[in-house]
């Protein structure tokens, strides 16, 4: 597969060791069956496939949650969505692996919730993975595990209302439960925590938010994707 990069507007594109930057009027056209290696997350979609407006970054730290993932999570400022064809994830087996299991890896893609799907090709030589996806999917954090999706200990809440949604200044959650709430940011970095069933969110950028929705009595969780406008 050629690995050729379509740039329809390269001013505002800004590359790291960690990040790429898509700024402005700026995206990024990535070909169909052609590829763009992001900071070894590489995407070779199907179909010609857009990204724009978004900053694209990957982090050393695991997913927090019942089942842990490698050391290598990748987080985007906004859900990419309509995605179809190949996703490959490289790793460093001697430092990312985290207790998992090499040849055992499965790509988790996160959508409000964990999901893991069937890895096509586990390449432990070359230290990566690849997913192909025929039917469209959106997503806005990407890792890998040793196939038990990343759930956290989930339960029933019964009637609970949370809303406006999208939000532009105060989210309010209305349950008769006893609950305390965590914010994450789209780098999963906690950014409030709280026990007020509304919740300022008025000072935080446009863009996704995690809602981690705690009971007090069980201490499990469920999680909510939160658009701020």
């Amino acid at each position: 597969m050629k690995k050729i990069t379509l740039i329809t507007f390269f001013i505002g594109l800004t590359v790291f060791a960690q990040q790429i930057e898509v700024t402005g009027s700026s995206n990024i056209v990535i070909a169909g069956n052609t590829s763009l290696n992001m900071s070894g997350l590489e995407l070779s979609p199907s179909v010609n496939y857009t990204i724009a407006d978004n900053t694209i970054t990957y982090t050393s730290s695991p997913v927090a949650a019942v089942n842990t993932s490698i050391n290598r999570v990748y987080n985007m400022s906004s859900e990419l969505t309509g995605y179809v064809g190949d996703i490959k994830l490289y790793y460093d087996a001697a430092t990312e692996l985290n207790g998992n299991t090499e040849a055992n890896l499965v790509l988790e893609v996160f959508d409000g919730t964990w999901t893991n799907y069937p890895t096509t090709i586990v390449d432990t030589a070359a230290e990566s993975l690849v997913t192909t996806f025929n039917s469209s999917i959106d997503f806005s954090s990407i890792t890998a595990s040793s196939g038990v999706t990343l759930l956290v200990d989930q339960f029933e809440l019964g009637s609970i209302s949370i809303y406006p949604n999208p939000v532009i200044s105060t989210i309010k959650i209305s349950s008769d439960l006893d609950l305390y709430f965590e914010l994450y940011n789209s780098l999963g970095q906690k950014i409030i925590e709280s026990k007020s069933n509304n919740i300022d969110m008025s000072n935080l950028s446009n863009g996704m938010y995690i809602l981690k929705v705690i009971a007090t009595k069980s201490n499990k969780t469920n999680t909510y994707k939160i658009i701020k406008k």
